[in-house]
């Protein structure tokens, strides 16, 4: 049982944060742990878990942000960049 209720609890305390705030804070540590609650559950040890936990995270959040370089206004469902500052092609803002 051990990490499987902290990497579960973890997932949902996330989830809500990121309802909470809808910014893109802690969504992608979400990707993460549910992976990492996914990998407990198949019985992986914990520094697997952590590794997980980074590699998911990490990925999550590489994804979007290539995505978002080629095109800025493209959407994952409710996600959607509004505002981006700085880097190479200057200012982004969403119209509305």
């Amino acid at each position: 049982m051990g990490f499987k209720v902290f990497w579960l609890a973890a997932v949902i305390a996330l989830c809500v944060g990121e309802a909470a705030t809808v910014g893109l804070v802690c969504i992608w540590f979400a990707a993460g742990a549910l992976g990492a609650f996914l990998a407990a559950c198949v019985g992986a040890p914990l520094w697997t878990q952590l590794i997980v936990f980074a590699a998911v995270s990490a990925a999550a959040l590489t994804i979007y942000d290539m995505c978002k370089a080629v095109q800025r206004d493209m959407e994952i469902g409710p996600i959607r960049l509004c505002r981006k500052t700085g880097g190479r092609s200057g200012t982004y803002e969403k119209e509305w």
